[in-house]
């Protein structure tokens, strides 16, 4: 019988180098909470709960307001937003976070036009806000 030479084939793997202990990024959460204070903050001097129909503009502060709502508080939040509350909490939930998700990007018939906000630098609670944002 004749020696048969078989041959492997091996494939190079695109094998990526492991990033360096220095280049690492832990997350704990905290920072977000941290991120998510000042974005209330902001919001409630603004007065976005009241132009918003969805209360905010942040979707973590969202998503919070949305975890502890019962289906009762979800069907007459979303009648509030302009959603048909029909279907069970999950399905509900997902139809009102899809008209928020659009209210952010400008899509759909979400939006509610409020008088533009002014702010005035003699106000104490106005130049807070201008001094938040510039940096």
């Amino acid at each position: 019988m004749a020696n048969k030479k078989t041959t492997k084939k091996t494939s190079k793997a695109t094998a990526k180098k492991a990033p360096k202990l220095e280049e690492l990024n832990q997350t704990t959460g905290k920072s977000y909470e941290d991120q998510v204070a000042k974005a209330k903050e902001l919001e409630e001097i603004l007065g976005i709960a009241k132009i918003n129909p969805f209360k905010t503009n942040d979707k973590r502060i969202f998503k919070d307001m949305l975890e502890g709502m019962n289906l009762t508080d979800l069907q007459a939040f979303a009648v509030k937003v302009g959603v048909f509350p029909s279907g069970n909490k999950t399905v509900l939930k997902n139809k009102i976070k899809r008209a928020f998700e659009s209210s952010l990007h400008g899509q759909g018939s979400v939006q509610v036009m409020g008088q533009p906000i002014t702010l005035d630098p003699s106000n104490p609670k106005h130049k807070e806000v201008i001094d938040y944002l510039k940096g």
